[in-house]
């Protein structure tokens, strides 16, 4: 059974998809992590804090060896801590306001993640 659209529900709402700051592939409208944490989570995409790599390709976890730099969650139950609350986006990105940003794809939608010669 598909679910209707709706944050409350997880699904994003196609109608919403293109309203808000971030409106194609790869562009931010000169926001930052924040605000496209809130303009995803408008759409009804779950979000939450991940790391943030640091110079010389190391973690800001601090982990020796650290496999995923910048691409592991920064909180304690990880992808379970994934929120559209944008009071909740809000306090972490004021922990946190480096934090790389991570966003859990609803189940039936597809997400092509294009690195530059960066990663």
């Amino acid at each position: 059974m598909v679910s209707a659209p709706g944050p409350e529900n997880g699904v994003p709402d196609p109608e919403r998809w293109f309203d808000s700051p971030i409106n194609t592939p790869g562009e931010r409208a000169g926001a930052g992590q924040l605000e496209a944490a809130l303009a995803m989570a408008n759409r009804g995409w779950k979000v939450l804090p991940l790391h943030t790599p640091t110079a010389g390709g190391g973690c800001s976890c601090a982990r020796p060896g650290c496999d995923a730099p910048g691409k592991h969650p920064r909180t304690q139950h990880g992808l379970s801590d994934a929120t559209v609350d944008p009071d909740t986006i809000r306090h972490w990105w004021a922990m946190w306001p480096n934090a790389n940003l991570g966003v859990v794809v609803p189940n039936g939608l597809v997400v092509v993640d294009v690195d530059g010669p960066d990663g």
